[in-house]
């Protein structure tokens, strides 16, 4: 089971955007992949508390082997009850690996420094795996937490006449147009804590802290 993120922003082209992505991955990859074109799936295109109030609704609780949740609890309205329905799936032996932005990673410090200026509409809580780990203990359920370390260049981003550059503090801050979105003052203050608290200089470029945690939780 894939779930995808939930909290209603930017709702229309969030859902433009993912179905277009499912299609491709059903007709690019599952329908040209041998050993799965005898396996059947049922394609759930939908947030997940509507997922979970269709389940409810209807009785019929399905279980799973295996459910993933990559980048979607910074989304969710509630991240215990969230993590305690969709454990509640699991079979036995079954497993939810819940993947996502460690505190103080590049993403999380930009939040901390700019919540007010970024994601204003949508996140009032960016839900690290700290928050996740805090919760699983919680609920008294069993998990093992591995860091994933990553980075990527962003050395363009900080010449104002590349479109690269751009694109990627689009990217970054999640607005269709950096240079437009915010102040000067805005901008300068944004690229100054991505150069110094996000990211690590060398070899001449400047790369941007991406590391990702990734949680298994027991059934």
């Amino acid at each position: 089971m894939i779930l995808k993120s939930s909290r209603k922003l930017s709702v229309k082209r969030m859902q433009k955007n993912s179905s277009q992505i499912s299609e491709k991955y059903k007709d690019a990859l599952v329908a040209k992949t041998a050993n799965l074109q005898n396996i059947s799936f049922a394609w759930h295109l939908m947030n997940s508390e509507d997922y979970e109030r269709q389940v409810k609704a209807k009785g019929d609780m399905k279980t799973f082997d295996f459910i993933h949740m990559i980048q979607m609890i910074y989304y969710v309205d509630n991240l215990a009850d969230t993590i305690k329905f969709y454990h509640s799936l699991l079979k036995n032996n079954g497993i939810v690996v819940i993947s996502n932005r460690p505190a103080n990673c590049g993403s999380d410090t930009l939040w901390k420094a700019y919540k007010k200026e970024l994601w204003v509409d949508s996140i009032t809580d960016r839900g690290s795996s700290e928050q996740v780990i805090t919760c699983l203990k919680s609920l008294g359920l069993k998990y093992e937490e591995y860091a994933i370390p990553d980075a990527f260049d962003i050395s363009e981003c900080f010449n104002p006449n590349s479109q690269i550059g751009e694109h990627l503090l689009n990217f970054i801050t999640s607005k269709d147009h950096f240079y437009q979105s915010f102040t000067p003052e805005i901008r300068a203050g944004m690229l100054d804590v991505l150069r110094t608290k996000c990211s690590t200089e060398k070899e001449g470029g400047v790369f941007y802290n991406i590391n990702l945690s990734c949680i298994f939780v027991d059934a």
